[in-house]
């Protein structure tokens, strides 16, 4: 029996050397899911602006969230956007600092 899980379908992503890649919102990027259970951020510190891009998908899901943030700042970047939608950090994890958050 095979997982469920659905993992990022390589669609989406940056600017590169290489020449353009796609790149969409979290919202527009997992719309057509109809539940996300959990959303892991690993993007050199841009976590919170990665998290901003996805409003919809964090009131209408509330997923686990594991996010880098390497320095205070944004930690508390991370604490103004999530704390809102009713959020609690509950520990830091790997060599850089993730943090899971857990809906309340």
């Amino acid at each position: 029996p095979g997982s469920q899980a659905r993992t990022n379908s390589g669609m989406f992503g940056v600017s590169a050397p290489e020449g353009a890649t796609p790149a969409a919102r979290l919202d527009q990027a997992l719309a057509s899911f109809e539940q996300i259970a959990l959303i892991k951020v690993d993007a050199e510190n841009l976590g919170p602006e990665i998290l901003a891009s996805g409003q919809t998908l964090l009131a209408r899901d509330r997923p686990v969230i594991a996010v880098e943030a390497a320095n205070d700042e944004r930690r508390r970047a991370l604490h103004a956007l999530l704390d809102p939608h009713g959020y609690r950090e509950t520990g830091r994890y790997c060599w850089t600092p993730t943090w899971l958050w857990f809906p309340s």
